[in-house]
């Protein structure tokens, strides 16, 4: 057995590195050797950034905050570690693709790990859906995991995003959405309101009445409600044809009053599908118009921006401005894979 020696925190230098986001950062703390100390994330306001200073000081002395985006997401944190006299290093945001997402993973493992899904059971059977849209814009569609009201008004009803999402490099985000305490005005959004909490003996405190989406790229997306959950993949069938592949699964032994909520939770999740599909064959059609052009994302719009970068990096001739030649796309694309 070998014993291990660690340095006290008061003679530890540490050095601090934060991938900033709108409404979460998240800390990573490691000594001059490189060794990991902790991880943590804050929410991004004043108290949030007082918090993650005082974590940051118990781990030893701090020769300096790494903060991504100290101009954008990480301004507000930055004047803050400034404030309580630590010096700030700008991390470039534009070198994402060469990031890692080690550890974060595990806020995910800890969210998923609550519902423990290995004993869910089949919920009937898989749905096959055909969207007459191109599989990137399907899955553009489900990346962040935010719903606007004008396109999603059941769920704005109902829900509200927290924020405790994350966007990871891998490939991997989710979000975490809470039900209102103002009841919808629909009946049966109201029902299901009123029943969640019968749900509450299996989850611990903190985790309750709440929905978690996780998009996993680049076609497979994990949906966790109190009453099932969900995994669905999307497909590409052609240039403009996408295949939505939809199962169910339910928790063991509900009770009366779950079997209810789950039903009604179907039929809102059904309605919420179908709105998806009449959004995204909408931008399908305004996309083949004269009258498109393509514009920058909003800073919101992390994850998007990170899928098309991953696909910009594995299939090259996405880079063109302009298709090749018929015929010549496999042989343009290895081209520029190996010329770099």
């Amino acid at each position: 057995m070998t014993n291990r020696i660690t340095t006290p925190p008061e003679a530890r230098t540490v050095i601090v590195g934060v991938d900033t986001h709108k409404h979460v950062h998240v800390a990573v703390a490691i000594d001059s050797w490189g060794s990991r100390l902790g991880d943590h994330p804050f929410v991004a306001d004043s108290g949030g950034y007082e918090a993650l200073v005082t974590w940051a000081e118990t781990h030893g002395r701090i020769e300096a905050f790494g903060i991504e985006g100290t101009g954008s997401y990480g301004a507000g944190l930055a004047r803050a570690v400034r404030r309580a006299g630590h010096h700030v290093v700008e991390v470039n945001r534009g070198d994402r693709r060469t990031r890692r997402a080690a550890g974060k993973s595990d806020t995910i493992d800890a969210e998923v790990a609550v519902y423990a899904p290995e004993g869910y059971e089949p919920l009937g059977e898989p749905t096959l859906q055909v969207w007459e849209c191109n599989w990137k814009l399907a899955w553009d569609n489900y990346q962040e995991n935010y719903h606007i009201p004008i396109a999603h008004p059941g769920l704005h009803r109902m829900l509200v995003r927290n924020d405790e999402g994350l966007s990871l490099d891998n490939g991997i985000n989710f979000g975490v959405f809470e039900m209102r305490e103002k009841s919808s005005s629909v009946a049966s959004e109201r029902r299901y309101q009123e029943l969640i909490g019968c749900t509450d003996h299996r989850f611990p405190k903190g985790k309750r009445r709440r929905w978690l989406q996780i998009a996993m790229g680049c076609n497979m997306g994990i949906e966790y409600y109190p009453d099932m959950f969900a995994l669905f993949q999307v497909l590409p069938l052609g240039t403009d044809k996408t295949l939505i592949k939809l199962a169910r699964y339910s928790p063991p032994n509900l009770s009366a009053e779950e079997r209810e909520m789950q039903q009604i939770n179907l039929a809102i999740l059904e309605e919420v599908n179908d709105q998806d599909k009449v959004i995204v064959e909408r931008i399908q059609q305004g996309v083949r118009s004269s009258g498109y052009r393509p514009g920058p994302l909003a800073l919101e719009e992390d994850a998007v921006f990170r899928f098309h970068e991953d696909l910009r990096e594995k299939i090259p001739v996405t880079r063109l401005s302009k298709a090749p030649l018929r015929g010549t796309l496999q042989q343009e694309n290895e081209r520029m894979k190996t010329s770099g």
